[in-house]
């Protein structure tokens, strides 16, 4: 792995609001930069190691160079600010979704939070700058009785229709129905078992564990 920065102990005299006993040596290491290397140097093993989805890593990577970089990229660490980060959240609000915003700032903090954790920085300014849309998300609606017939009626004769029946009657993921075997289902006991979904990975789609524990079910 290599290294994205240097410490050093901190001298004496120096300047209060360093972190804790070191010397924040980012130098001119941009926001950008900083977000190439968190990626591959941080999230890419714990793709390796089976503690990270590919498809959430491809989610960050993409909000991290389709949106972040571009906006404030070319900002270094030390200098990024509050009033960057809320820049960043209205330009991209204004195009986006507030669900896709959302995203943007959870990908944003937790990378920061890296960087504090690293002593590169000494605060996380993203942590008290939700973006706008946070604090007013819609509630998310199921299809009514009248939706969901008109939704299997439009289905029949579809190659796919046993596949809407079945999402329609239990609410299962779409990687999880994708996932479905005919050893998943129980006729004579009306049971149907969740075990695996489809995902994303590094090689194509395969078929994995469901999402947590819970969702085996």
């Amino acid at each position: 792995m290599r290294p994205a920065y240097v410490t050093q102990p901190r001298q004496r005299g120096s300047r209060a609001g360093e972190a804790d006993g070191v010397v924040l040596a980012s130098g001119k290491l941009t926001v950008a930069e900083y977000l190439g290397r968190w990626l591959s140097d941080c999230l890419d093993p714990l793709v390796e190691n089976g503690k990270m989805e590919h498809s959430t890593y491809l989610r960050y990577k993409g909000l991290v160079e389709k949106h972040i970089s571009p906006t404030i990229g070319r900002t270094t660490l030390k200098e990024l600010g509050r009033a960057e980060v809320r820049t960043l959240y209205a330009a991209k609000g204004n195009k986006l979704s507030p669900r896709s915003v959302d995203y943007i700032h959870v990908t944003l903090q937790k990378a920061l939070s890296q960087a504090m954790r690293d002593d590169l920085i000494s605060r996380n300014v993203a942590a008290g700058e939700r973006p706008c849309s946070s604090r007013k998300r819609e509630e998310i609606k199921a299809l009514s009785s009248e939706q969901a017939r008109a939704l299997i009626t439009a289905a029949r004769g579809d190659r796919n229709e046993a596949l809407y029946v079945v999402g329609v009657h239990t609410g299962l993921r779409q990687g999880e129905l994708l996932g479905l075997k005919w050893a998943d289902l129980d006729l004579a006991g009306r049971r149907l078992s969740v075990r695996r979904a489809l995902k994303v990975t590094d090689h194509g789609l395969d078929f994995g564990p469901p999402k947590n524990n819970a969702s085996r079910r």
